[in-house]
């Protein structure tokens, strides 16, 4: 071979190798490329010793990830060595909101995008460092929606935000059932918009909705849980078509009881809720207001889309740590992997709860390789008509960091939720949820 033919083919072979480490390896499932985030404010209402971190995992390894913001101009890059990208942000970009100036809601420039070449899961946490802090987890783009319900807790200061993926996106907000509307433009892509009840009252079974997609969080600054210590709550929504009827409630671990607060799409539906400890039957408009049972597995069976809130209470020492909330995925939002991670803080006390149909052999559950089963604190049957689901708690070593839930058979799907407790502290996200067009 000639000379100038070696170099072009060695420059063909260089420029396939640099075209593929940046190529995009398209998402499915519930990973995604591309993410917005908006970090709500923290009760403390200050960003003095806030920690605003950000959790991407893959199961793909020498990922690439890209952070940015309109604030600042902030832009952080990275590359994964493994499964996991832990980074802390700037605390400027934790939203708080003015409480002198009157207005009914603000639109700042501090939300964050995180995208990557290859399928990604993020999650982000919020805390303040003696006793405050929660985690969410965030709905790829390609599965956010225009049409929204929001989820809050009765008492305390709640906090509802807006992210448009677009620029020029139009929003109505109903923050209250019944109430009347308000339309607010938001100019710019990727900006936030945020609403509090310190300025205009807001409750579950309000209303978000735009021309154009969007990302909701709602939640609570401060909630007083069942006489429990006041802790910060918040988690991204689902968009209201992708309300599901059936749900299997687990029991969480060390939790000492749990409540449910469940959003109906439609009026008038019935929600059946069957466990060992009772059953339970609502008809309602908009929402349970408050359901509060035994820590043990659950069955919903609801008569017509639903979206499914929990909140959980840990005692330790007769000491009431914070509660914390997360979504709960229904079993049509079920993923067949997962990878996530833990917060950086190293003092938490980490879990995963899985949900899995029985028939689905549970011996073959996989936590980074090994069986699943050898790291549980905890197994519960759960009955959904002649089927037995389980849920399955097991503790994380805190000396690792990335944390692969799997099943032998590739085709088992099941459900994920992960959480932590520390002194005076908790949160808690879903796994991810498979959600359809």
């Amino acid at each position: 071979m000639s000379n100038w033919l070696k170099h072009i083919l060695l420059f063909v072979i260089y420029l396939y190798l640099n075209l593929s480490f940046f190529r995009i390896v398209a998402a499915s499932g519930h990973y995604g490329n591309l993410f917005a985030v908006f970090f709500m404010p923290n009760h403390q209402r200050t960003n003095t010793n806030i920690s605003l971190e950000i959790l991407i995992t893959s199961p793909y390894t020498n990922y690439n990830v890209k952070i940015s913001s309109k604030h600042n101009g902030l832009q952080l890059t990275g590359q994964a060595n493994g499964h996991v990208i832990r980074t802390r942000v700037p605390n400027i970009l934790h939203s708080f909101s003015k409480r002198s100036d009157n207005a009914k809601y603000h639109i700042y420039d501090t939300g964050i995008t995180i995208s990557s070449n290859k399928p990604i899961f993020v999650a982000a946490i919020n805390e303040y460092s003696c006793c405050s802090g929660e985690a969410f987890s965030a709905i790829p783009v390609k599965d956010i929606g225009r049409n929204y319900i929001i989820a809050t807790y009765p008492k305390g200061i709640k906090s509802v935000g807006v992210v448009a993926i677009e620029d020029n996106t139009s929003i109505r907000a109903k923050l209250q059932p019944g109430n009347n509307t308000m339309d607010i433009l938001i100019k710019n892509a990727f900006e936030g918009l945020l609403f509090t009840s310190d300025d205009i009252n807001i409750s579950t079974g309000g209303t978000i909705e735009s021309d154009k997609p969007i990302a909701v969080l709602s939640g609570n600054m401060n909630s007083p849980i069942n006489l429990g210590e006041r802790n910060f709550q918040t988690e991204m929504l689902i968009p209201t078509n992708q309300f599901a009827e059936r749900y299997i409630v687990p029991k969480i671990a060390n939790a000492k009881h749990i409540i449910l607060r469940i959003v109906a799409r439609d009026p008038f539906t019935t929600v059946y809720i069957t466990g060992k400890n009772g059953f339970y039957k609502n008809t309602y408009k908009q929402y349970v207001n408050q359901l509060e049972l035994p820590n043990d597995g659950y069955f919903i069976n609801a008569q017509r889309p639903v979206m499914v809130t929990l909140y959980t209470m840990y005692e330790r020492s007769n000491v009431t740590v914070n509660p914390f909330m997360t979504l709960l995925p229904a079993i049509d939002h079920f993923s067949s992997n997962y990878v996530i991670t833990t917060p950086t803080t190293s003092d938490f006390t980490n879990y995963v709860t899985v949900i899995i149909n029985s028939n689905d052999n549970v011996d073959g559950l996989r936590l980074n390789g090994g069986n699943l089963l050898f790291h549980a604190v905890d197994v519960t049957p759960v009955e959904m008509f002649r089927t037995v689901y389980k849920s399955i708690s097991a503790s994380l070593d805190v000396k690792d960091t990335s944390f692969t839930i799997s099943h032998i058979d590739k085709n088992v799907k099941f459900g994920l939720l992960v959480y932590g407790y520390k002194d005076r502290s908790a949160y808690g996200y879903p796994g991810g949820f498979v959600l359809n067009k």
